[in-house]
């Protein structure tokens, strides 16, 4: 072998190995040397103040405040998105034209800016908007969606299942066409119902994508910024502030980039032990489908 196909790969791999330490390890080291940072009192000047970050975010009752908020939002979203998304692809899949514009509308909620969708949820979910509108006219009484602690969450989860369902459905129905007609055919004639062949050939084979699903969505749900942003901003008295929200908070509100670098960090190795539990469960979901 010439030493132009030994450098070959080298070379093939240099770009991507390139981008890789510039979008990733470069902002991985610095955020790392920020989070022992104090700049708080000046801005170009920080001083070294160690894991007092840490312990400062640790014990902040803003973080665990945030960190709540986020999984109750998780715990208010991921099952209501497994049902749905699941629910819409199974009444949209098939190739008929009608399903195809159907497909599309219901689509829309997804390719809608979410700046465009949060000023239109704004004014649905206000004192006075359509939604409270609605009961009145039922003569029920108005909720205060956007204002009350008990209410802004679920008013939150409700926004993002809207905006994000149609996202796994579409995930969802390229599973479903891909299931061979052959076995539900065969069910049939041994005389299974509608429900049976669900159960027992339908949701078997789903399940990969759902997990694959759930795992995006609990990601999706930890991350979310946008809406709390533009509905919210975090009210009332922190009542929907977000751990992307805190961070958002402590960095461009405050600059106590320190922090916010230590938080942004904790973040991440939650993130990373979610993806290694996820990693581990699909794991011996695989060996258990193999060794039946």
């Amino acid at each position: 072998m010439s030493s132009k196909a030994k450098i070959a790969p080298f070379l093939l791999l240099s770009l991507p190995f390139l981008s890789l330490m510039l979008v990733f390890v470069v902002p991985l080291i610095q955020a790392v040397s920020m989070s022992g940072l104090d700049f708080t009192h000046n801005l170009y000047t920080p001083q070294w103040v160690g894991i007092d970050n840490y312990t400062n975010v640790l014990t902040s009752p803003d973080f665990a405040q945030a960190l709540w908020n986020t999984l109750v939002l998780l715990v208010c979203i991921l099952p209501v998105v497994l049902v749905l998304s699941t629910a819409m692809a199974l009444l949209f899949a098939g190739r008929f034209k009608a399903v195809s514009l159907l497909r599309v509308l219901v689509y829309l909620p997804v390719v809608i800016s979410m700046v465009v969708a949060g000023m239109l949820w704004k004014w649905l979910l206000a004192g006075e908007g359509l939604l409270n509108s609605g009961l009145t006219f039922l003569h029920l009484p108005s909720v205060p969606w956007l204002s009350s602690p008990n209410w802004v969450l679920p008013a939150i989860a409700l926004v993002v299942v809207w905006k994000a369902s149609a996202y796994y459905m579409m995930m969802l129905i390229t599973r479903l066409e891909g299931i061979p007609k052959a076995m539900y055919e065969s069910a049939e004639l041994d005389g299974a119902n509608a429900l049976q062949r669900f159960y027992f050939i339908t949701l078997p084979q789903l399940k990969g994508m759902l997990a694959l699903v759930a795992m995006i969505c609990t990601l999706g749900s930890l991350k979310i910024f946008s809406e709390v942003y533009i509905l919210t901003g975090g009210g009332p008295i922190g009542a929907s502030k977000t751990l992307i929200f805190y961070l958002y908070e402590r960095a461009f509100q405050r600059l106590d980039l320190g922090v916010a670098a230590a938080a942004g960090l904790i973040f991440a190795v939650l993130i990373v032990i979610l993806t290694l539990i996820q990693k581990r469960v699909t794991a011996d979901h695989h060996e258990s489908k193999g060794a039946s």
